[in-house]
């Protein structure tokens, strides 16, 4: 097992025990835990990304030349920003409102990748490629669809698909490693 693989491991077992303490989630019960599993990703990510990114969540919006708003995304659960070209039109705590131009990737977040959650983030995710072809991912803790039927539901809208675990947590390797690998290619540049 290399060393990505014992980090993923370790994500699968953080939800996996969310999940033993919560049993059938309500709807309620399940937003919290998606928000939670929004944040554990948010926290890994900022472990493997440069210092002058910044990770929110919120909005991108496209301005017309004269400076109104022309198109808003949809709600976007992982926005990195570099911070040192970043102008936010809104920023408080964790949720930004800003323009594309310093967006550097957008990554929504799923516990489970159903057909739902797939549809769900390909909207959200295409909201974002309509204003700029941003580079984009989604990422799920477990999968009960088969890859070719994710790559297919997702179309040319996310450009990496991740993840963690089949229908049955049984791990899949590599997949973390592709996570860094996705911000490793975005990310780079001046």
């Amino acid at each position: 097992m290399n060393v990505y693989d014992g980090i993923q491991k370790e994500l699968l077992q953080m939800q996996q025990t969310l999940r033993n303490l919560t049993g059938n989630p309500s709807d309620v019960a399940s937003k919290v835990l998606g928000d939670f599993y929004e944040d554990i990703i948010r926290e890994v990510t900022r472990n493997y990304i440069p210092p002058k990114f910044e990770i929110y969540t919120g909005l991108i919006v496209k301005l017309t030349p004269t400076k109104e708003v022309e198109k808003v995304s949809k709600e976007l659960d992982i926005i990195i920003v570099d911070g040192t070209s970043s102008f936010p039109l809104f920023l408080k705590n964790n949720l930004i409102i800003t323009t594309p131009d310093s967006v550097k990737a957008v990554i929504q977040v799923k516990s489970v990748l159903s057909t739902r959650n797939v549809e769900n983030a390909k909207i959200n995710l295409e909201s974002v490629k309509i204003i700029k072809n941003i580079p984009t991912a989604l990422v799920g803790y477990k999968r009960i669809l088969n890859p070719a039927t994710i790559v297919k539901k997702v179309g040319n809208f996310i450009d990496q698909v991740i993840y963690f675990s089949d229908s049955n947590f049984n791990l899949e390797p590599g997949q973390f490693e592709a996570y860094i690998g996705f911000l490793d290619t975005y990310l780079k540049g001046p």
